[in-house]
């Protein structure tokens, strides 16, 4: 059981925590500065850098917890579809699309201040692919479940599925950020195109008389 020092570190660390998506939400990645976190959470800006050695830093945990969030929050549904779904297409969409209407409701310029911080510094980058590989590794357990049920071809291997229906996804999301015109009708109406093409080739095919 955690101790009253560890209590107050999580509490400390809970308010700076919604301090600065409240403060991201308001101003914005650029216009919100340290201090300003500090003084809505309610802290000494001194302590707030024993926390956190900088904005970049704090956001980038936000993104991270907030990535893990929405995998926890979806995954009692996930395994319902997997397990009683019977199109893969109806079930790979209603797996991915849920997860990205809560991405996309934190506020597409959130996210677009947020990506570019990441890409700002090899060791942010570092820390994105690794949140990319996690969601792989999820995605990929998620595929072999469906290749059991005889859903996806035997011959095809789940890891390179994944990852070409992640990137597929990841392209598209960058694309909604950062390309003008794309937009969220864009966004699910490209992915699906593109899933379905991947789909087509997933399915099993018909034994042929005398195989």
């Amino acid at each position: 059981m955690p101790g009253f020092r560890e209590l107050k570190k999580q509490r400390r660390r809970d308010r700076i925590y919604e301090a600065a998506i409240a403060l991201l939400s308001e101003k914005g990645f650029n216009s919100t500065h340290m201090r300003d976190i500090s003084e809505r959470a309610e802290l000494a800006v001194g302590t707030l850098y024993n926390y956190y050695t900088s904005k970049s830093e704090l956001y980038m945990e936000i993104m991270e917890e907030k990535w893990r969030e929405i995998s926890q929050t979806h995954t009692r549904r996930i395994v319902r579809l997997v397990c009683n779904g019977e199109d893969l297409f109806t079930i790979l969409r209603g797996i991915l699309w849920p997860i990205f209407m809560d991405m996309i409701a934190m506020g597409m310029d959130d996210w677009n201040e947020l990506f570019m911080e990441v890409f700002s510094s090899k060791k942010y980058m570092a820390r994105g692919a690794s949140l990319d590989m996690e969601a792989i590794e999820r995605l990929q357990h998620i595929i072999s479940k469906l290749q059991k049920r005889g859903l996806i071809q035997s011959a095809a291997e789940p890891r390179t599925v994944a990852t070409t229906i992640y990137s597929i996804i990841a392209f598209n999301f960058l694309a909604m950020l950062f390309v003008e015109g794309m937009d969220k009708k864009y966004f699910f109406q490209s992915t699906e195109n593109q899933l379905q093409l991947i789909i087509d080739g997933l399915e099993p095919r018909p034994e042929k008389e005398g195989q």
